[in-house]
């Protein structure tokens, strides 16, 4: 049998991680098997293994691939955005980047459709670190930025607003892609972002007059 090309590979992979997806979405992670996945695409068992050694090295490996080709495709990876509202615009074209691509969709919908309590998940999250540019890491940093450049007001919990405002990111996204609720995400996002931001920010400093 002649030897695969690495593109070929690289291509019988990605129908892997594709199919694979797929079938966590519609029957479960806990009821998908490697076998199930190889038919699905028509290889065979033994094939799915060569790549992946286990299913949740295949689902530690998908989560940390989409993650990685969301932050490169979006460019929008730095660590402060300057003010308030370049904060409410980055977090809006990230749910827009959610939300207008059909890979993505498929993968949130799937992330929140698996069971994190089951003990077959023990070993991902004892290895899935948590993303460096995830959206609750990412407005920490700015809150903390934006207070001790004296734009917030020093008897705001930093830690309750950026729970606030990542859970209010990914309840809105949730709502729109998992719970079929029909209306603008990135306009209420906006919305409610610019909402909590303005109830927290300082007052600006008048200039004395001379």
């Amino acid at each position: 049998m002649a030897r695969k090309t690495k593109a070929e590979t690289e291509k019988t992979r990605a129908r892997i991680l594709d199919a694979a997806r797929d079938l966590f979405i519609s029957n479960g992670y806990e009821r998908t098997t490697f076998e199930d996945i190889a038919k699905r695409i028509n290889l065979s068992k033994g094939a799915v293994f060569w790549h992946f050694k286990s299913k949740s090295d295949l689902l530690l490996t998908m989560i940390r691939e989409a993650a990685d080709q969301y932050d490169t495709e979006l460019g929008q990876s730095q660590r402060y955005v300057g003010s308030p509202d370049a904060l409410i615009e980055y977090c809006v074209a990230r749910a827009r980047h959610v939300t207008s691509r059909l890979r993505y969709r498929k993968f949130f919908v799937m992330v929140n459709r698996l069971n994190w309590a089951s003990p077959q998940m023990t070993i991902v999250k004892n290895r899935l670190t948590q993303v460096e540019n995830g959206m609750h890491s990412v407005i920490a940093r700015n809150l903390q930025d934006f207070k001790a450049r004296g734009l917030v007001r020093p008897d705001v919990n930093l830690d309750e607003v950026t729970i606030l405002l990542s859970t209010m990111w990914l309840g809105l996204l949730r709502a729109r892609l998992c719970g079929g609720a029909v209306f603008d995400c990135t306009e209420t996002l906006r919305l409610g972002f610019h909402l909590v931001l303005k109830g927290i920010l300082a007052e600006p400093q008048e200039k004395n007059e001379e």
